[in-house]
C-alpha cells in the first residue's frame, strides 16, 4: 500500500519544486519539476549527487538514495533545450516510517545555494491520499 501527500516545505525555495512525496513500505519516493533558468540560451543543467539522503527528525540513521528516474547522477548532468523547458525527476530512498514526521532532504552535507537541500518538509499522515493497487 502507498500513500500520496502533497508536502509542506518550508522555505522559498522554488527550483527544483518538491511535488509529490510517495510513502512505501518498500521505498519513499520525491519527484520533482525543474524549469529551465532564463539566464542561459539553453536553460542551464542539473544533476543530482549520489550521496543525496534523507534525515527523518529523530532518527539519526540516515535514508540513503536507492535510484533516481529523469535525472543524472553528478559529474555527469541533464541539458535542458531550452530556457522555456520543464523535467520532472524521481528520486527514490530507503522507506521512511510511514508517520507524520518531518524531514531533510540533504544532496550536500556542506550546501551551497546550487545544492538541493530542503529542510523541515513536513510529512502530515492527516493529508496523504491512500493508493489501491
Amino acid at each position: 500500500m502507498s500513500y500520496i501527500l502533497h508536502p509542506h516545505v518550508n522555505e522559498s525555495r522554488n527550483n527544483p519544486q518538491l511535488l509529490r512525496i510517495v510513502l512505501d513500505t518498500e521505498f519513499t519516493r520525491l519527484d520533482f519539476g525543474y524549469s529551465a533558468i532564463s539566464i542561459y540560451i539553453k536553460g542551464g543543467w542539473f544533476n543530482i549527487y549520489p550521496q543525496t539522503h534523507l534525515r527523518v527528525h529523530g532518527i539519526a540513521e540516515p535514508f540513503p538514495l536507492t535510484h533516481a528516474d529523469g535525472v543524472t547522477f553528478a559529474p555527469d548532468s541533464f541539458h535542458f533545450e531550452s530556457n522555456k523547458d520543464w523535467a520532472y525527476f524521481s528520486l527514490y530512498f530507503k522507506p521512511i516510517p510511514i508517520q507524520s514526521c518531518v524531514i531533510d532532504v540533504i544532496e550536500e552535507e556542506n550546501a551551497s545555494e546550487d545544492t538541493f537541500n530542503y529542510y523541515g518538509v513536513e510529512v502530515l499522515m492527516e493529508e496523504v491520499m491512500e493508493v489501491v493497487g
